[in-house]
């Protein structure tokens, strides 16, 4: 897992809680170069009021997570295990970002801790077939 907190920030500064949910085929390596910028901006130019607590855990099974002790780490166990590891680094208050696998992930971790969860995005196409061939007829 990285994770990343600002290095300086103004004393009445509360930077907002990040986690990524990045799975197979990525890993957390993928934002090795957006870290530092997202977490102190203030070197490259941006504000020092938007920096972020980065939170990017490597996905259970995928990437560079240890290998798995037992079977069942689907979409929701691993949800459940990302909405603990917030709760017990005292993040009562995050936004959660997810792709590939972790589109999956963190729409489930925004339903299951959406108390928590302030904003949800996921950059991957999460649909599937209805059966229906009309939208493929042509007119």
């Amino acid at each position: 897992m990285a994770m990343r907190r600002p290095t300086w920030l103004p004393p009445a500064a509360t930077p907002t809680r990040r986690t990524w949910a990045i799975g197979w085929p990525g890993s957390f390596a993928e934002l090795d170069r957006v870290v530092d910028a997202l977490s102190d901006p203030r070197p490259h130019g941006g504000d020092p009021s938007q920096a972020l607590h980065l939170v990017i855990p490597s996905i259970p099974g995928h990437g560079f997570s240890m290998p798995l002790a037992d079977a069942g780490w689907n979409h929701g166990r691993c949800a459940r295990a990302l909405a603990a590891l917030m709760q017990r680094l005292g993040y009562t208050r995050y936004g959660v970002q997810g792709g590939d696998v972790g589109a999956f992930i963190a729409v489930e971790l925004g339903r299951i801790d959406s108390e928590h969860v302030r904003g949800l995005h996921c950059n991957a196409l999460v649909t599937f077939p209805s059966g229906d061939p009309a939208p493929h007829t042509p007119a």
